[in-house]
């Protein structure tokens, strides 16, 4: 009997133990899964994102990653592009920025900035509701280099952007260009 019961008590504690591992690897990925990030650096920029986004060759674009959840683009305007749109070739990224959300008529109050110009980096975020009627959250960074622009946009469902935000800020933050 004594026997039983150690074999028993002996399992028990095994089987608490596995869930005890199982409840703390769970708890450090906050649900989420954990990727390892691939660095990827091509005409100016280099960026840092996670493995799981699958890269595309999207006319128009200089990078075009996504999986289930996310959308990153980046293209990079040259002189004769922002000309052409009617912006001076010499902008920074905060007046394109600013220029950007005037001709796309956002929404101003509703709109966060946050202004880099040690990195002559600006960013910005807002929602935008699309033709479908579904909210989108759209986090945007500029990055002036020497008379060329990067516009890189980081997008997701705007009811999963509560979980993406700090992602969105980590990559932002790993962003760089060179000549």
């Amino acid at each position: 009997m004594k026997a039983i019961m150690r074999i028993f008590l002996k399992s028990l504690c095994s089987i608490l133990l596995l869930s005890l591992i199982c409840c703390a690897v769970l708890a450090s990925c906050n649900g989420k899964p954990v990727y390892t990030d691939k660095v990827y650096e091509e005409n100016g920029l280099k960026l840092r994102l996670p493995e799981n986004m699958r890269r595309s060759d999207i006319d128009g674009y200089d990078f075009y990653f996504s999986n289930l959840a996310i959308v990153f683009t980046a293209v990079k305007f040259d002189s004769q592009f922002l000309t052409d749109q009617g912006v001076s070739a010499d902008i920074d990224a905060k007046g394109y920025a600013e220029a950007y959300v005037e001709k796309r008529q956002l929404d101003k109050k509703s709109i966060y900035y946050l202004e880099e110009p040690e990195y002559d980096r600006y960013s910005f975020r807002y929602t935008y509701t699309l033709e479908d009627g579904s909210d989108a959250f759209y986090y945007v960074v500029i990055i002036g280099t020497s008379g060329n622009l990067w516009y890189i946009e980081m997008t997701c469902d705007q009811e999963n952007s509560g979980d993406y935000i700090t992602e969105f800020e980590v990559w932002r933050k790993n962003m760089k260009t060179y000549s």
